[in-house]
């Protein structure tokens, strides 16, 4: 018993008789003891402590890393730009040759026409003047 039991039990003595003193003050001791308990296990122990500052440094370990993967991302990111915008200039220049390309093909058919054309009627002067001559 501590100080203030003893003061208690001999209080209630006077009150109420010994042994009912004696059961009370024990009893009032058992629900203190109880309620103490209940209250230390909501209580933060150092090591509970020591841990959670662990789980902080690690966590900011891992934000720290997050933060160098996203800033990797995004040179990557600004990497793949430049290429598409690359690609897209290429893609401008092919189609500017198709365009040239198809137009040179236009020009060379006008010119095969003519070509085919004027040979036809060559042949046909050639056969006309052969059949004049037999």
């Amino acid at each position: 018993m501590t100080i203030s039991e003893i003061q208690l039990y001999e209080l209630l003595a006077s009150k109420i008789g010994r042994p009912e003193a004696q059961g009370l003050v024990e009893f009032v001791e058992t629900k203190v003891d109880k309620k103490l308990d209940e209250k230390m296990d909501m209580l933060a122990t150092k090591n509970d402590i020591n841990l959670l500052k662990e789980d902080i440094s690690n966590l900011k370990q891992d934000v720290s890393g997050l933060k160098q993967d996203v800033s990797g991302l995004k040179q990557d990111v600004s990497t793949l730009k430049q290429d598409v915008s690359l690609l897209k200039q290429d893609i401008s220049s092919i189609k500017q040759d198709i365009l040239g390309v198809k137009t040179e093909m236009a020009h060379v058919k006008v010119d095969v026409v003519k070509w085919v054309v004027g040979t036809g009627i060559a042949l046909a002067g050639v056969m006309i003047g052969i059949v004049k001559f037999l």
